[in-house]
């Protein structure tokens, strides 16, 4: 009778290869590696969206707890229970995070809330089960993939590290084609799809589960054991969990999206971004690399982070600042495989992951910090941490490549095969995939495109202008849905050809990293310039044009005491005629010393400019009001007599050709905004 042992999936992990191809494997792992990060990024953003509202803490930080799930790794049964049901346990995690959030979109959950709102605010508002939702999906999810990078079959934690990094890039390029926006996340029948494509992948992964069982049993004439995890190493907790920690935060931060650096360096996301986009994928390549080319990857890192720093202060080159982040982005992405063979070495992943969740939760906080200092206690170090967005990229660079020295230290059991052909092919595909959406869309921003210039005179004369200033609050609604789309289709609706928008930079990773002025630019063909850049901490002026934009100069205008303001000064070319416009945005109510050196900084601008112009500004003041009556005091003239104005204003100045004001009302943005528009049309003198 032959001898009856038990298998574990170590001895049969050879066959992956000749069950069923390893390549649909890590198709299939991509996909679900694609979603999580969906749900990932998405976390911090929604999670945002209370305090924004409030301006202040409001106790929903709490569920950052959830982050802290996957310390639970450290429980041998919970490893072992997840191993054992890891497809069924990430299906069942990923399609209800998926269906649970499409849903909170929907009109009818809308009219729940409103039916309840008085008794059950906090329970049925559409964010909070947004929050607790992708919370929840957010840290099992890392949960299930932590078990996975410590099961025992070494063919099963390479396919999961590899498509970690591919699916990451996934939705990158996705993005890149939806103008930063995730289509998963917001459009029914995309999250539909995204839906099935989960399901279809996990029922492929489950049949293969299934047939490695039968070969094994087949070969042992035995019971299968279950699945097992590794028995590693006590040492490396600390440099794993630190290393991964702000891998995580590094990666979400600055390249979830193909703008972030263009928009820190005030350069247009395209064609800028697929240089940082290529050179991510070039460092996942890289990312089985030898002690010496970590060591160079590592000062060239470090570098890079340092350049982008120079190029925001006008040192070095904007470019050279470029060039910077994607060199920093080679090492960042390079460094991910080596952090995850490590953890797979561990006794206690657990207390590595708890490692990972204190300092990727602490660098969360700084990077909010840095530009919402007015709104936290300053025991908190509010003034500490104010516009030290440039330290934390060359803090967090070091931090990495200190943490990966000290992991050195530690010598490691695992040994990963490396398939390199099948991900470098992956990982060109996606990248050869970006190239074509880059091109098209760049050639579609020409300066000189008829189709951007023929809306200039839609609805009306060739010299009139249509002007609105709009304070768009990031572009979420009053239920904490983005809102992109249905923006972009009122504007069109009142036929706007200047537009001038505020709260506008959404270029950071608790707004995961969505571009509002750029997705308005291509659904409405306009031109846009925006600034000054998300580095500056300032909340971001847009302008939109249906004429061409002859020059910009981007201003932080000061602000010793509060939130930075940010202040456009763009010149049009309207039918051959120069017109000025204005785009500003001032400080806090309570921040007086700051609004009238704001007042005076945009006063002498106005005054210098003969006209004509249009100030399309946010000035956080009443008519009639010390700063009103300076800012007119340049020449400019109201647009309306109305006194129930705050803060938003219209105002011209007619110039020597003159420019004659048509008409002036104000637009009810309804549930679109917490701020109306004001429009203002105006008429050139034909010459």
């Amino acid at each position: 009778m032959a001898s009856r042992r038990a298998y574990t999936s170590t001895s049969y992990s050879k066959d992956v290869t000749s069950a069923l191809s390893w390549r649909t494997g890590l198709l299939a792992e991509v996909v679900a590696s694609f979603v999580f990060w969906c749900m990932f990024l998405e976390f911090i953003a929604v999670l945002w969206f209370f305090p924004l509202e409030m301006m202040g803490f409001t106790g929903w930080e709490a569920v950052l707890v959830a982050i802290f799930v996957p310390s639970l790794t450290n429980i041998a049964r919970i490893r072992e229970a997840v191993a054992c049901n890891y497809h069924k346990v990430r299906c069942f995690v990923l399609l209800a995070g998926l269906l649970g959030f499409n849903a909170t979109f929907q009109e009818w959950y809308v009219q729940i809330f409103l039916a309840y709102r008085r008794d059950l605010w906090y329970v049925v508002h559409p964010n909070a089960l947004r929050v607790v939702l992708v919370g929840l999906v957010a840290g099992l999810d890392l949960t299930a993939i932590v078990c996975r990078w410590v099961d025992q079959d070494e063919a099963k934690r390479e396919r999961n590290a590899w498509a970690l990094l591919l699916g990451f890039v996934v939705q990158v390029v996705i993005r890149m084609g939806f103008y930063t926006l995730n289509p998963s996340m917001l459009w029914n029948g995309s999250n539909l799809a995204t839906m099935a494509l989960v399901l279809a992948s996990f029922l492929f992964l489950a049949r293969e589960d299934a047939t490695l069982r039968a070969l094994a049993y087949k070969k042992s004439d035995a019971t299968v054991a279950p699945a097992r995890t590794v028995s590693g190493t006590g040492q490396g907790v600390f440099p794993v969990g630190l290393g991964l920690g702000v891998l995580l935060f590094l990666t979400q931060t600055m390249y979830s999206t193909h703008g972030v650096y263009p928009r820190w360096l005030e350069l247009d996301p395209f064609p800028s971004g697929l240089v940082i986009v290529g050179a991510f994928v070039f460092g996942i390549l890289l990312s089985d690399h030898n002690r010496l080319t970590f060591m160079l990857l590592a000062f060239l890192g470090v570098a890079g982070s340092a350049l982008v720093g120079l190029a925001q202060i006008n040192i070095v080159p904007k470019y050279v600042g470029l060039m910077g982040g994607a060199v920093f982005g080679t090492f960042i992405a390079s460094q991910w495989l080596p952090f995850i063979k490590a953890m797979s070495s561990l006794r206690r992943p657990g207390g590595a992951m708890f490692v990972t969740s204190v300092v990727y939760t602490l660098f969360v906080f700084w990077s909010i910090w840095v530009v919402a200092y007015k709104f936290i206690p300053w025991y908190l170090g509010s003034g500490v941490l104010r516009e030290r967005n440039r330290s934390m990229l060359v803090v967090a660079a070091i931090l990495v490549a200190a943490a990966r020295l000290l992991m050195n230290r530690v010598t490691f059991t695992s040994r990963w095969r490396v398939r390199p052909s099948v991900v470098g092919l992956l990982a060109l595909l996606l990248f050869l995939l970006a190239a074509p959406i880059t091109l098209l869309r760049f050639q579609g921003m020409s300066q000189n495109d008829p189709s951007i210039t023929a809306v200039a005179t839609q609805g009306g004369k060739p010299l009139s202008i249509k002007a609105m200033v709009w304070n768009i609050h990031f572009g979420y609604d009053h239920y904490g849905r983005v809102n992109f789309e249905r923006v972009a289709r009122a504007i069109e609706q009142e036929q706007i050809n200047v537009l001038g928008i505020m709260e506008s930079d959404l270029t950071r990773m608790f707004m995961a990293n969505r571009d509002f002025v750029e997705y308005l630019e291509k659904e409405l063909q306009m031109y846009s310039d925006f600034g000054p850049s998300t580095a500056e901490n300032t909340w971001g002026c847009g302008l939109l044009s249906a004429f061409p934009i002859v020059h910009v100069t981007r201003t932080v205008l000061p602000s010793p005491e509060g939130e930075l303001a940010c202040l456009l000064d763009a010149t049009l070319n309207v039918s051959g005629r120069n017109v000025t416009v204005f785009v500003t945005h001032f400080g806090n109510t309570e921040d007086k010393l700051d609004r009238e050196l704001q007042t005076e900084g945009m006063t002498a601008v106005a005054t210098a400019n003969p006209g004509p112009s249009i100030f399309l500004g946010y000035i956080t003041d009443r008519p009639h009001s010390a700063n009103y009556n300076r800012l007119l005091s340049s020449g400019m003239l109201d647009t309306t007599t109305d006194l129930r104005r705050y803060c938003q204003y219209v105002f011209y100045k007619p110039g020597p050709d003159g420019m004659v004001l048509d008409h002036f009302y104000r637009w009810d943005s309804t549930d679109l905004s917490d701020t109306e528009g004001q429009v203002g049309m105006f008429s050139l003198t034909p010459k």
